[in-house]
């Protein structure tokens, strides 16, 4: 319960104020990818191991991100892209199982598509990437409280917290230019 409240928490922040705190939003990149290493490399060991190297590699993206900033947006935008692709070629009922040929042929489309596009339309770009993400955490949180966990409100809860992130940073940034 206490994960999916903090998917909730950190997905809304991420969706609202993520250009602003891109940083964060590339240390939660960071902590997903030292998250996801540790347990595909180390397999079955103790979870605090695996958080302990996904808040070290969380915390070396933020510090390279505020050096290397678009590169290493760009770097989160791959991972939060290549992720959104496979949950969406789920949801259209691709067959995308983990580890399979479609799923890291969907995942590396979706990255480097992610990553190209973060580099070339920077804000804009960091606002839907964070967006995406925060939509992705918020929904999944919320599904979580609710009894068989249907798809279909997953989805709508996703659409809804993107379209409001959205909206909520646009309007941050169209401020920003008029100053």
């Amino acid at each position: 319960m206490g994960v999916a409240i903090g998917q909730i928490v950190i997905g809304l922040v991420e969706a609202l104020f993520g250009r602003r705190l891109y940083w964060i939003f590339v240390a939660f990149g960071g902590f997903a990818v030292g998250w996801g290493l540790a347990s595909w490399v180390l397999g079955d060991v103790d979870t605090w191991v695996w958080v302990l190297i996904g808040v070290g590699s969380g915390i070396v993206f933020a510090l390279l991100s505020l050096k290397f900033t678009k590169l290493m947006v760009g770097v989160a935008g791959f991972f939060v892209f290549s992720s959104v692709a496979i949950e969406v070629a789920r949801w259209l009922g691709a067959e995308a199982a983990d580890g399979s040929a479609s799923y890291w042929i969907t995942y590396l489309i979706g990255g480097v598509i992610g990553f190209f596009l973060i580099l070339t339309l920077f804000d804009w770009a960091l606002i839907v990437v964070t967006a995406l993400a925060g939509a992705g955490a918020t929904a999944t949180g919320i599904n979580h409280f609710v009894p068989n966990e249907p798809r279909w409100l997953q989805v709508a809860l996703w659409i809804v917290v993107f379209a409001g992130g959205v909206l909520y940073q646009s309007r941050g940034l169209r401020r920003k230019k008029r100053r």
